[in-house]
């Protein structure tokens, strides 16, 4: 039988009634007993698994626990994407020598990525260097116009 160790906290959701527990419990096994935290999804007509031991728990803590309030997940920030063939058509041959040059004072490694990559991503590890060299070359608002989405 599932044994509940702990609660650490009980969060609303947007249904009535239905709460995300987060827990401790220990499960017995043929091979041991193995004891980890999850996340319970409690309904009030789930009869089965660790739901009827929490519902149990809370009728017998009631007041000892607060039951926190449901939060919306934030909005996905949109990634920006910018093809090479956008990056290189929007900087003039002048804009385009600075990036070489810049480029050339990076590793082999960054610039074969950079050289190879079928776009330029806003969630990639070099979109940092990249932004910052070309605020750099050409200042804020003319990298912002060079590295707009495709």
């Amino acid at each position: 039988m599932t044994i509940l160790n702990s609660v650490a906290c009980v969060t609303a959701t947007t249904e009535a009634e239905v709460y995300v527990i987060a827990c401790n419990v220990t499960l017995p096994t043929d091979r041991g007993d193995i004891t980890y935290d999850t996340l319970h999804c409690l309904r009030p007509d789930d009869q089965f698994g660790l739901s009827p031991i929490l519902r149990d728990w809370m009728a017998e803590h009631v007041g000892e626990y607060e039951i926190l309030p449901y939060v919306p997940p934030a909005e996905p920030q949109p990634v920006v994407i910018v093809y090479p063939v956008d990056l290189w058509s929007r900087m003039t041959d002048a804009e385009a020598d600075a990036v070489e040059a810049a480029m050339a004072a990076q590793t082999i490694r960054v610039q074969n990525i950079f050289k190879s990559a079928s776009s330029y991503r806003g969630d990639h590890e070099l979109w940092p260097l990249l932004t910052s060299m070309a605020a750099e070359l050409f200042g804020a608002p003319r990298a912002a116009e060079i590295l707009a989405a495709s």
